[in-house]
């Protein structure tokens, strides 16, 4: 007895067998978390250092170099970038994937704290930082009040709103953007000349009058007290109160050489506006791997009661929502299932005519689909887009096996046998196909299962998935679907109206396809010209198709980022942004919107708009962005970029064209290399927008000290840079409290109404001798244009080139344009790099043809096991293959797609699918030979055989992907980048394998005749 004998004589346990499946796909469904995509950690880890009044040549000399010649021998660092400016360090390390970024953490803090010596006194703490690249902020929420200054919301935020955000389970920080107080202790240089004081002078007073006490405890027998001291100052009144000197009773206070006021700190200024009014920001950043639906429910759940305590005028709005994206993208993907199951179902009706016949088939589809959620369980998946994309994929496939079960079963009982007997019979014809089919389609996301980067990390999850599903059905097809053929079909089955006419139909196609393989068989040598042709098209399309790691998608929101000159006063950049505003406001997709002056840096402006939904708005996001960015294009004094959010987590974030030159040389012939390349890209047409991050727009008053009158007149360097650094570096010089929260306190000069500098004449410094001098006796003053920030790569001088691809363009074509003319128009001592989604995109590329290469030859080792040949699985996969690959590039070639991520994967997806047709010509042809008939004979005999289950499971396949073509909303383009690579190859992959592997199994088939 053949073993699926035993599951068609015994119903019971077939049935049972089957609801077991189910039930345990129900109970793990119910334990799954949703979400967008796979969990995804790149980390990234920030050293970020501060020197107040520190030069940026300084900060690169003496902080960033040090740390980093440190840092280099991490273990595991992809790559290293750092910036340095006027106060600032910051370096960044990207690790690489797989790697514990707590380990990594450890050992970046061990090799910081063994440089600490080596940094200049008075340096900041650096402080170590750790994100990860799906660490986006979930939501940004914006605050507005009409009765308190910005200071107090940031202040009312930071005690009431954010702790209670800050331990949602998911979330890592609720991070407040605005502006904080600050106690300004801002002095009159000639005040303090005619009191006979330095700024010196007065840091040292609030050192010695404003300190944190510890008195203690006073304890006694009977009871104790605790000891308070008010030995720190608080507000104003007691700053302004501050006692500098007490000449023979004179006493001077700080009121008399300036005043103390709370406001905030000038050099730290980030202006947040929503909608063109002042805001505050709160943005809440989730953990690693947590889930944003879950998080954004628990927020909703705690908000109204956040809500209802606020101050009266107060407000809060949201900007950007990422949730939204997600469950809309989620849900589209459900429609699409659900369509995809319905249309399915339609076609297998259509192939069989009878309401009985088709549940056999169909029954596969939820018993696989709800017992791969078992599987995805234990695997620690969850429901996203991309696992409930390989569901749908799943639908055309599932149903693959059972139809061929159905069929051979069908073909026995036209041939006089009864229903079991004709089950029982099929069965076992068809038990080995249905196994190599199914082994053959699960090897074939082997490789990806176990591979790693992104592409490992998102389609680990989708393969095993479709594979997984692909197994079940499989054993849905060898054990429940042929004991439902013994009990369902039956001789008066073939009898029914409906089935007798679509039984016509097909004898007649088998007829015409019959006639047309026997002409084809005669002229092989055009067959094998065209199959010859179809493989260098293969190589053809794929090497000259545009390509990108992965399509933009409609997220519902943009970010711009502006740009203005290094030494625009917040007054004039604030003045600048409102240009932003106004042409905010010209457009009707833009639903609300937010910009930041002074972020990222100082002369910057960064915004989010949040578009209106979907189904309310004529242009897509990506429609959209064009438009806007030529409108951005008008603003004469800022260089604006808009762009969309990345649709996959990438390292640093950023636009998608990040290209980096290197050098050893100076900044200023970076500067003249990038400037050139720069103007070529902007001439080429392919950019949007194309920019360098290094500008030769930062002027610097350069203090040259003269050492021998400095000495002459008895002043130290300290005395001299430190009266200089008190006044204008606006460093923090101490904390005060402020109703329990601690701010900084911080020295400053008056701000004069011009930029003059002479001002800095005015300084005294004291001597040794105590006399004062002034610091034009010892210094002279030129002003020289310097670039405002010293960037490195990789610990060599960098500039980096960050860009936008006009529509239709793609970031392949982008890269290899700067490459090309970085060889035509620059020396050879340029280093070219990539960084961020460009880098990513070369990494993932690259890993991608290997997972191919690696799939060809697993699909060949199995295979080549089941057929107990070599040959046979080269006649399978080359009679097959390059047809449909041909096919689905098409759109690749002509621009309706980009070679990407998804349609790499559903390339991969394809070549398992038409693999399947190939492997039921071949067995069928192998069987018949070994029953005494002809090569040429079995093939065509085989061909004519198989030809309705072919056409069917083709047929499933392509019309449960229309849905994926046609679908829109949010993530609509992945879904339709797969949809067609699997839709067009499918289709006319299967019209070219029906006659090439027949050519090519008859040309090189082993004879198996007896």
């Amino acid at each position: 007895m053949n073993w699926t004998d035993f599951f068609i004589k015994r119903p019971v346990f077939s049935i049972a067998l089957t609801l077991l499946i189910v039930f345990a796909g129900l109970f793990s469904a119910a334990q799954l978390p949703l979400q967008l995509l796979p969990t995804i950690e790149i980390p990234q880890i920030n050293i970020q250092t501060g020197f107040p009044g520190a030069s940026t040549e300084n900060m690169q000399n003496f902080v960033t170099n040090p740390l980093e010649s440190a840092l280099s021998g991490i273990k595991g660092i992809d790559y290293m970038t750092s910036s340095s400016t006027q106060s600032s360090s910051s370096i960044t390390i990207m690790m690489q994937n797989g790697l514990s970024t707590d380990a990594a953490l450890t050992d970046i803090a061990q090799k910081v704290n063994s440089v600490r010596g080596q940094l200049p006194d008075g340096i900041d703490d650096p402080i170590i930082s750790k994100f990860n690249s799906d660490g986006d902020f979930v939501t940004l929420l914006g605050f507005t009040s009409r009765l308190m200054q910005p200071e107090q919301v940031y202040d009312y935020l930071l005690r009431l709103v954010k702790p209670q955000l800050d331990y949602i389970d998911g979330v890592s920080d609720a991070q407040v953007w605005g502006n904080s107080f600050t106690m300004l202790l801002s002095l009159d240089p000639n005040a303090l000349a005619a009191h006979n004081l330095t700024p010196l002078d007065i840091s040292t007073a609030l050192n010695s009058q404003s300190v944190q006490g510890t008195p203690g405890i006073l304890q006694g027998s009977a009871q104790s007290l605790n000891l308070s001291t008010n030995s720190d100052m608080t507000t104003t009144e007691e700053f302004n109160h501050l006692l500098i000197k007490n000449d023979n009773g004179i006493a001077t206070y700080l009121s008399d050489v300036g005043y103390a006021a709370l406001g905030t700190n000038s050099l730290n200024i980030q202006k947040p506006f929503y909608n063109g009014e002042p805001v505050t920001l709160l943005a809440v950043m989730p953990q690693s791997g947590a889930n944003p639906l879950s998080i954004i429910k628990k927020m909703h759940a705690v908000l109204p009661d956040i809500v209802r305590a606020f101050p009266q005028g107060m407000a809060m709005h949201t900007v950007v929502d990422n949730s939204i994206y997600i469950k809309s993208s989620i849900k589209e993907v459900i429609k699409t299932l659900i369509e995809a199951i319905i249309i399915v179902s339609i076609v297998i009706f259509l192939f069989l005519g009878s309401m009985r016949a088709i549940f056999i088939p169909v029954v596969t589809i939820p018993v696989s689909l709800i017992g791969i959620c078992f599987i995805m369980y234990a695997l620690g998946f969850s429901f996203n887009t991309l696992t409930l994309l390989a569901m749908v994929l799943a639908i055309g496939l599932v149903v693959d096996d059972a139809i061929v079960v159905m069929e051979n079963a069908f073909r026995h009982i036209e041939n006089g046998e009864t229903a079991l007997e004709a089950a029982l019979i099929g069965a076992r014809e068809i038990a080995f196909s249905i196994i190599a089919m199914t082994l053959t389609l699960a090897a074939i996301f082997a490789p990806i299962a176990f591979s790693t980067g992104i592409t490992g990390k998102l389609f680990s999850e989708f393969a095993l998935c479709l594979a997984g599903s692909v197994i079940i059905s499989g054993i849905v097809a060898l054990t429940l679907s042929p004991m439902m053929c013994a009990r369902i079909i039956n001789v008066n089955y073939a009898h029914q109206t409906l089935v007798k006419k679509i039984e016509f139909v097909f004898e007649q196609v088998k007829n015409v396809y019959g006639k047309l393989l026997a002409n084809v068989l005669r002229h092989k040598p055009w067959i094998i010209a065209i199959w010859l042709l179809s493989l260098a098209l293969c190589v053809y399309f794929y090497i000259s198709s545009q390509k990108e790691l992965a399509p933009n998608e409609d997220q519902g929101w943009l970010q711009v980022m502006a740009t203005a000159p290094k030494s625009i006063p917040p007054a004039m950049l604030e003045k600048e942004s409102q240009v932003l505003n106004s042409i905010y406001h010209q457009f009707p997709e833009i639903e609300n919107y937010v910009y930041v002056n002074g972020v990222p840096e100082s002369n910057q402006i960064m915004s989010f708009l949040s578009l209106k939904p979907w189904e309310d708005r004529k242009l897509s996001a990506m429609q959209f962005q064009p438009k806007l960015q030529s409108a951005l294009n008008n603003i004469a004094d800022l260089k604006v970029m808009a762009f969309l959010p990345p649709s996959l987590p990438t390292p640093g974030g950023g636009p998608p064209i990040q290209f980096v030159l290197k050098s050893i040389g100076d900044y200023k012939n970076l500067y003249e290399a990038a400037q050139t390349l720069e103007q070529a890209a902007k001439q080429s047409g392919l950019f949007q927008f194309i920019n360098d991050d290094l500008s030769y727009d930062q002027p610097v008053l350069h203090i040259d000290i003269d050492r021998d009158a400095a000495a002459a007149m008895n002043v130290k360097m300290d005395s001299i840079t430190q009266s200089i650094s008190y006044l204008y570096s606006s460093g923090y010089s101490q904390y005060f409290n402020l109703q329990g929260q601690t701010y900084q306190v911080v020295i400053q000069a008056l701000a004069p109404t011009i930029v003059n500098p002479d001002v800095l004449n005015q300084i005294q410094v004291r001597s040794d001798t105590g006399k004062l001098i002034p610091l034009s006796a010892l210094t002279t003053l030129r002003t020289e244009v310097e670039p405002s920030s010293l960037n490195q790569f990789q610990r060599m001088n960098a500039v980096t080139l960050s860009g936008v691809m006009t529509t239709g363009q793609s970031t392949s074509a982008g890269l290899a344009f700067l490459s090309q003319k970085t060889k035509e128009l620059l020396p050879n001592n340029f280093v070219t790099d990539l960084s961020g989604s460009s880098r990513q995109y070369m990494q993932e590329g690259d890993r991608m043809l290997w997972l191919f290469l690696a799939s060809f030859i697993a699909i060949f080792i199995v295979l080549a096991m089941q057929f107990e040949s070599f040959r046979d699985p080269f006649i399978i996969l080359l009679g097959s293959l390059p047809m449909a690959i041909m096919a689905a590039l098409v759109p690749a070639k002509l621009n309706i797609v980009t070679i990407n991520i998804y349609t790499q994967i559903g390339l991969l997806t394809l070549a398992g699918l038409i693999s399947k047709h190939g492997i039921m010509l071949v067995k069928f042809a192998n069987t018949l030979q070994m029953e005494n008939v002809d090569k040429a004979k079995a093939i065509v005999e085989a061909a004519q055989i198989r030809l309705r289950p072919i056409l069917m499971t083709t047929l499933a396949i392509v019309f449960g992907g229309l849905p994926l073509v046609f679908s829109s909303g949010a993530g609509s383009v992945a879904r339709f980048d797969i949809g067609i690579v699997i839709v067009l190859g499918m289709l006319i992959g299967t019209c070219f394998t029906l006659f090439v592997l027949p050519v090519l199994y008859l040309l090189f088939a082993a004879k198996r005749v007896q």
